[in-house]
């Protein structure tokens, strides 16, 4: 397997100033897309691009989480890889959101120091890691007595991961805050005898092994059926009439790009980051904006692929910014709120404590002496 190199980079990054003669250009990188390289360490990153701040190596063979320490990343996707441990990521103080689908994460004490992942430095109280995504892992199938199927899991990452406000793309709220808090200390010793019984999971073959022959088993074709049925669920709608009975316009995604929406309360805006390919340049991108929705529609090969999304909220579309990354193709779009629509701050934390927390009341009649008798 080709391992990361100076070349490997330069060639990714298609940066303006960046050639064989010139690697010092790639100090100035920010975003690079390593997915399908058939990678399997993680490693010199940090020495040709210690500014980095988007890495994107999904469908890779990396087992390991290494090298990264100390980078300014704040996005960091390793779905559909063979990690097994969630290790070395405390010192990753800028680190927002984190893409673990499709790996082998099998420890719940692994979940359970991602709580530490904070500014530790400039910030010690401000949480960084908003946003994590753990669907496909064995930890998911944690489960408890009394509770469905896949809830214990949530709400053990809730309660033990406190920063996070989306867990597998679905937003927290406070409700479920405080049930984790409630179920916290049976869950505490379920996840200790979890672990006790947990083994590593058998990993597949590498990239290398399933091609040495007819023999191999053929992994790939396996996975692929497991995303299938792992995604099949967040589809959206792709056939039938161009809107729902209730008039919201059907949503769609003929290409399968990846997109994410964040809302600002500080600045009242919507924002839509959408993962277009680099390969597609922008003549071929065409976005048509309206208060409830956006339609973006791209070329390639002489066809028209639609992303159509529903809006979180009504935005002002003639004030719309779109900016490309040509690094890695992101296109990233930016609305202020119609008039009339405020998108609320965050709530604050609310610490729950149990009774027994609570300081041992003293039954006596010190600091009551000038109380009048009662008869």
């Amino acid at each position: 397997m080709p391992p990361i190199t100076a070349e490997l980079l330069l060639k990714r990054t298609e940066h303006r100033f960046a050639d064989e003669n010139n690697p010092l250009a790639l100090q100035e990188v920010e975003e690079i897309a390593l997915h399908q390289q058939h990678i399997k360490k993680i490693e010199n990153v940090k020495i040709y691009m210690p500014n980095l701040k988007q890495l994107l190596l999904h469908n890779n063979d990396i087992r390991h989480i290494e090298n990264l320490d100390r980078l300014p990343l704040t996005y960091l996707n390793l779905s559909l890889n063979k990690v097994t441990r969630l290790q070395n990521l405390a010192k990753l103080e800028a680190l927002e959101k984190l893409d673990l689908t499709l790996n082998y994460v099998y420890l719940l004490s692994d979940i359970k120091g991602l709580g530490g992942c904070t500014r530790a430095r400039s910030e010690p109280d401000l949480p960084v890691l908003r946003r994590l995504y753990l669907t496909g892992n064995p930890v998911t199938e944690f489960s408890t007595p009394g509770l469905p199927d896949g809830e214990a899991y949530r709400l053990w990452t809730i309660a033990t991961v406190p920063q996070l406000r989306y867990l597998d793309g679905e937003e927290i709220r406070p409700s479920d805050r405080t049930k984790a808090a409630v179920h916290l200390p049976e869950l505490e010793k379920a996840a200790r005898e979890h672990d006790e019984r947990a083994t590593v999971p058998e990993l597949p073959e590498d990239d290398e092994e399933r091609d040495e022959g007819p023999k191999v088993p053929n992994n790939r074709k396996a996975r692929k059926d497991k995303i299938a049925s792992i995604t099949k669920q967040y589809e959206v709608e792709q056939e039938g009439p161009a809107t729902a009975a209730d008039g919201r316009r059907l949503q769609r995604n003929d290409a399968g790009w990846e997109w994410e929406f964040e809302e600002s309360h500080v600045d009242q805006s919507v924002s839509l980051s959408v993962w277009v390919s680099r390969n597609i340049g922008q003549a071929d991108i065409d976005i048509d904006s309206d208060v409830g929705d956006v339609v973006i529609t791209t070329k390639a090969g002489g066809k028209e692929y639609q992303l159509i999304l529903n809006l979180p909220c009504e935005v002002q579309p003639d004030r719309c910014e779109a900016v490309r990354v040509s690094t890695t193709g992101r296109l990233s779009l930016t609305w202020p709120v119609a008039d009339g629509i405020v998108i609320p701050a965050p709530p604050t934390k609310t610490e729950v404590r149990r009774v027994a927390d609570e300081p041992e009341q003293i039954d006596d009649d010190e600091g009551f002496d000038d109380m009048p008798e009662l008869i």
